[in-house]
């Protein structure tokens, strides 16, 4: 960060940047000659803060850019299994259960606040960017002379808060301004339980479930701004297909691309790739079989752009494009 200070220098570079991953694996089993129960707990979690701002600062970059950037990334990969055999000449239950929780609770932040910044010859950048991966692999199986049970449950949560702003803040490029906040979410899950059982019941079953609540934001409040686009420089942002394009185009609406502009961009982006694979078994070669399984999937995300209580550009300099 710069906080409290006046900056003259050819390029101002402001990066905060961070890469956490976390690889886990846990495993049971239990085996009794009658009687065999294993089980198996999961739990993964990620609160990272990212953050690159500029505070109560004067900066003034004479031939190059103003870039404030942070860049954080979360990635979580775990194996959560138990299995039991219980078995006897007579009798024997098994009971096999996995649990697995997986959570990403990380901040990403780009800022220019209370600051004053010239951009003489360059642009000013403000972009915050994060990406949550999570695969897992959740089962529990059972065997039982008798009764075989089995229960696997798979939780992914995704509540993320990625922002890029500036706030009661003077901004002059004489090339272009670019505020960008992305958030990537991409989940990939394997879930499943089986139960099996010679003589009674068998029983697999098994819940997955993900939630997504992201919070995005790219956003210009309470400040001044100049986006020149002098020298016809350009600058590359997210765009998407509405339907007219996507249908001349042979895709699909709201599929990403990009474009070029010159001037002023204020842009918020998210996107959830999610791969859910889920199944239960529940088997007996006497009485009764059953399977059940749940899953349910929640996105909820949040993204929001905008510009409020702000001047931009003037009559007399109106600058270039405004996005």
């Amino acid at each position: 960060d710069i906080t409290d200070t006046t900056v003259i220098s050819n390029n101002v570079d402001v990066h905060a940047t961070s890469d956490g991953d976390i690889l886990a694996a846990a495993v049971g089993f239990a085996g009794a000659e009658g009687n065999a129960i294993a089980g198996q707990f999961g739990l993964n979690y990620t609160q990272q803060e990212v953050i690159a701002g500029i505070y109560n600062s004067t900066i003034e970059s004479n031939s190059g850019d103003v870039d404030v950037n942070a860049n954080n990334s979360s990635t979580i990969q775990a194996l959560t299994g138990a299995g039991a055999l219980g078995w006897s000449s007579s009798s024997g239950t098994g009971v096999g259960a996995a649990l697995s929780f997986n959570i990403t609770n990380d901040t990403t932040e780009a800022t220019i606040d209370s600051s004053a910044i010239t951009a003489s010859d360059g642009n000013v950048v403000v972009e915050a960017i994060y990406t949550a991966t999570v695969e897992t692999i959740t089962a529990g199986v059972a065997i039982g002379k008798q009764v075989g049970v089995a229960g696997s449950l798979s939780t992914v949560v995704l509540t993320n808060e990625t922002q890029a702003t500036i706030t009661n803040s003077f901004v002059d490029a004489d090339r272009n301004l670019l505020v960008h906040a992305d958030q990537d979410g991409v989940i990939n899950t394997i879930a499943g339980a089986a139960g099996f059982s010679q003589q009674s019941v068998g029983l697999g079953g098994g819940v997955s479930i993900s939630v997504l609540t992201n919070d995005v934001r790219a956003t210009i409040e309470d400040s001044t701004i100049h986006a020149r686009a002098t020298d016809g420089v350009t600058v590359q942002i997210n765009d998407w297909y509405d339907p007219d394009q996507a249908d001349s185009a042979g895709v699909d609406a709201g599929d990403e691309t990009s474009e070029t502009i010159s001037g002023l961009a204020v842009v918020a982006s998210s996107s959830e790739n999610l791969q859910l694979y889920s199944g239960t078994v529940g088997f007996s070669s006497n009485q009764a079989g059953v399977g059940v399984n749940l899953a349910p999937h929640f996105v909820s995300d949040t993204v929001r752009a905008y510009i409020a209580d702000s001047d931009v550009n003037t009559a007399a300099d109106h600058g270039g494009d405004i996005m």
